[in-house]
């Protein structure tokens, strides 16, 4: 797959595209979604610990889509995915040109329930004709709401 997954939401002309790793499970053929992750975290790693982490949930979500690219494009996938964590050592004496890492791999069952219901909500605001309030913590919000400037191209 030398341009990533691409497949064509439902009745629109909205092209869902994704780049992901897979490996494949020899015995049944099915494809693994996998995503290589590094880290330099003196935290345990394991997979309760990872995958609640808050900064996660959008590794989790990106799972779950390119699980869901991959179905949709005809493909069998297993129901587990797997975060590859390559955690460095930061308790290392020094970094003498190589840092060290350690791996671990973290089962993750992905869900795609929810991802043809979010994709039309997606692309029923992106046909809207105004503009949606922005969320508070948007450090942005004043760009949204200033008028458009209008740019002489040939000055």
């Amino acid at each position: 797959m030398h341009h990533g997954l691409m497949h064509r939401f439902v009745d629109t002309n909205i092209i869902l595209t994704g780049g992901v790793d897979i490996w494949q499970n020899t015995r049944d053929k099915r494809l693994i979604v996998v995503d290589y992750k590094s880290q330099a975290n003196t935290k345990s790693l394991d997979a309760d610990t990872y995958l609640s982490d808050v900064y996660h949930e959008g590794y989790k979500t990106q799972m779950d889509f390119y699980a869901f690219l991959l179905q949709q494009m005809g493909f069998e996938v297993a129901g587990t995915a797997y975060f590859l964590v390559c955690n460095a050592d930061r308790l290392a004496s020094g970094f003498y040109g190589e840092m060290k890492f350690s791996e671990t791999l973290i089962p993750y069952d992905w869900n795609t329930d929810w991802i043809p219901e979010k994709v039309s909500e997606m692309i029923e605001l992106m046909n809207k004709s105004d503009i949606p309030d922005a969320h508070p913590s948007c450090k942005n919000v004043s760009v949204w709401r200033t008028p458009p400037v209008d740019f002489d191209c040939n000055a």
